[in-house]
């Protein structure tokens, strides 16, 4: 299962999306959650988890 992490960045009133294998690289920036799961679905992900930015989680595969 692919899974893809959204943060909200609260100065930059948008999501960081990353992907859980790698989350220091920023996949992209959302104003939405809405759009966030719609492109991440788009580019074969089967989930979005949204996460608090202040506590990255880093799952272990």
């Amino acid at each position: 299962m692919k899974r893809l992490n959204a943060e909200w960045i609260n100065y930059m009133k948008a999501y960081r999306l990353y992907d859980t294998k790698n989350p220091q690289q920023t996949m992209a920036y959302e104003d939405s959650l809405e759009t966030a799961e719609l492109n991440a679905l788009k580019n074969g992900y089967d989930e979005i988890v949204e996460c608090e930015a202040d506590t990255m989680h880093i799952e272990n595969y």
